[in-house]
């Protein structure tokens, strides 16, 4: 009786072995099926992406080698991936970006609007301060066109020749401040630019005698809000926006943008 207990025992655990490696067999094939069904679907994707966008990717690669103007058919091909859900990294219609940095007579300038190929110009702010300076005018009003600081921008670049052919009018201007609408699209909320993927940027600037950045504060092109006469809106070292009144004569420092021609780009 006592080897029949023994022997009913040692069964019990063999089966009870049998079944537990039937399970994890069954476990391992159902991770390796769902493995190459997942290996096959990413396969079948990639397929899809390069059957359904060769056409608009032939058509880009073709008006690259012509050197024409490529705007359409760089849109059309990302179009094309963005519909597949697919985004590789270089796939832009535009040729500069928000943030991009260009080197111009000894100066380094940041993209602030994104710049097609078929355009001849790029709209870039300055790294460094041109002086502290109040934004005094003649009405007492915070227009900028009546600023001295329009008037000072225009005699700095409109009147040097060099600068005269490199830049061109754009909305009347080759040469302005940066306006509150630029630098939302640069990330900055009504409020404030710290949360700006920009930040380093927008509110330091690069002092070339010491090779550091510096927070400081400047003027833009716009009232603080709309229809005030006598409050401009000013960019503080902190990366907040604030409300200067121009009566008060307090200088803050000009960071001029330009629309500079790619031609003139080094």
């Amino acid at each position: 009786m006592k080897l029949n207990n023994k022997a009913f025992a040692a069964s019990t655990i063999l089966y009870g072995m049998l079944t537990i490696s039937i399970i994890l067999l069954m476990l391992i094939l159902g991770i390796m099926r769902s493995n190459h069904t997942l290996n096959s679907k990413l396969v079948s994707n990639t397929e899809t992406y390069i059957n359904s966008c060769i056409a608009e990717e032939i058509d880009l690669n073709k008006c690259k080698l012509e050197k024409t103007n490529c705007t359409n058919d760089q849109i059309a091909y990302c179009n094309c991936l963005s519909d597949l859900k697919t985004s590789p990294q270089n796939c832009s219609p535009y040729e500069y970006v928000i943030g991009d940095r260009i080197e111009y007579q000894g100066s380094y300038w940041r993209v602030i609007k994104n710049s097609f190929p078929s355009e001849d110009y790029v709209t870039v702010f300055k790294e460094t301060t041109e002086g502290n300076k109040t934004y005094a005018n003649i009405n007492g009003s915070s227009d900028y066109h009546k600023s001295t600081i329009k008037k000072y921008l225009e005699e700095q670049y409109q009147e040097n020749d060099d600068d005269e052919h490199n830049l061109k009018a754009v909305d009347g201007y080759k040469v302005r401040l940066i306006t509150r609408s630029e630098l939302m699209n640069a990330g900055c909320t009504d409020i404030s630019c710290i949360n700006s993927p920009h930040a380093t940027w927008i509110y330091h600037s690069f002092k070339e005698e010491m090779n550091s950045l510096d927070s400081v504060e400047y003027w833009t092109m716009d009232s603080y809000e709309s229809g005030d006469k006598s409050h401009v809106l000013v960019v503080d070292s902190e990366g907040n926006f604030n409300s200067e009144n121009i009566s008060a004569a307090i200088p803050h420092y000009v960071r001029p943008v330009i629309n500079l021609l790619k031609s003139a780009i080094e």
